[in-house]
């Protein structure tokens, strides 16, 4: 599996996959998307939309519900590039938030299969709303 998805993020090609699906190196690309589907599930239906849409992972928890101390780490970065305005720049804020991680040791859970090879971003409980609500768009 880790080199299909390697294959998958580094080339992007269907056919090289199948092809080493067929040498027995790989999983097959539809069983590809079938995992990647499923992950991209999990990590959706694990996180929570705060009111301003932000996006939180469910293992950080405010500190009246016993979370622990959350450290927020922002910076701006500027990468040259070719831009359109002629400037060639290309400023970005990056940001992260930081926990340290619980005494207990935590199972990971098994990954529930997915039923389709594509995720239907319209299913996606809340994104859509918050998401337009943030932008001050209308549905």
């Amino acid at each position: 599996m880790g080199l299909g998805i390697h294959l998958n993020n580094e080339f992007g090609s269907r056919h090289l996959i199948e092809d080493m699906y067929s040498l027995v190196y790989s999983i097959s690309y539809p069983d590809l998307r079938l995992f990647l589907t499923s992950a991209a599930q999990q990590n959706i239906a694990s996180h929570k939309i705060t009111d301003s849409g932000g996006i939180v992972p469910d293992n950080i928890l405010p500190r009246d519900q016993r979370g622990k101390l959350v450290v927020a780490v922002a910076d701006n970065w500027n990468l040259n590039e070719r831009t359109v305005d002629g400037k060639r720049t290309t400023p970005a804020m990056t940001s992260m938030l930081v926990s340290s991680a619980p005494a207990e040791s935590t199972r990971i859970p098994r990954l529930p299969k997915a039923t389709s090879r594509t995720l239907d971003s319209q299913s996606l409980p809340g994104l859509q709303e918050s998401f337009f609500r943030v932008c001050n768009l209308k549905t």
